[in-house]
């Protein structure tokens, strides 16, 4: 959300300059008071206007990023509700199933997932929509992979103990 928040701020000061500029081009100040006072009139407006953006940005960034964990947890409770059905064991100490598939399969699906239901929401043109999809995918692929990588990593003592 900070990362959103901070995206937005600046673009949403940015433009709220330019639309204070567009709005006062016509009376222009020639004093110095003037000037000092249009500048801190667009200072506050800029302020006023890069928290509005950020907020808004930072809630969204929110959204998408929750619906994606949403979908990356209910993926991996099929998965495992599938295989319980099947009567396969996991190792506790490792994500991957008997069939290979870990959280880079958790992650890849939640990803094609979010990209599809963006494509949409954003009414994407027909090209867009696989490069949308194909990101997701490759998105959430990689970091459901880093996930496995990490298991790995902190359970490798408990299969070769030196």
């Amino acid at each position: 959300m900070t990362l959103g928040f901070v995206s937005g701020f600046s673009n949403g000061a940015r433009h709220t300059a330019l639309v204070f500029l567009a709005e006062n081009a016509h009376r222009r100040p020639e004093t110095v008071q003037g000037w000092y006072f249009y500048n801190k009139t667009k200072y506050y407006r800029m302020i006023l206007g890069g928290f509005r953006r950020g907020a808004h940005t930072g809630l969204q960034l929110a959204g998408w990023v929750s619906g994606w964990c949403l979908l990356d947890l209910l993926t991996e409770s099929v998965r495992s509700y599938i295989a319980e059905k099947r009567g396969e064991e996991r190792p506790t100490h490792t994500s991957l199933d008997r069939h290979g598939l870990g959280h880079w399969f958790d992650g890849a699906v939640a990803g094609v997932s979010t990209g599809l239901i963006s494509a949409v929401g954003f009414r994407l043109s027909a090209p867009t929509v696989p490069r949308m999809v194909l990101l997701g995918a490759l998105a959430g692929g990689t970091t459901g992979a880093l996930r496995d990588l990490r298991n790995a990593l902190l359970h490798s003592n408990d299969m070769h103990p030196f």
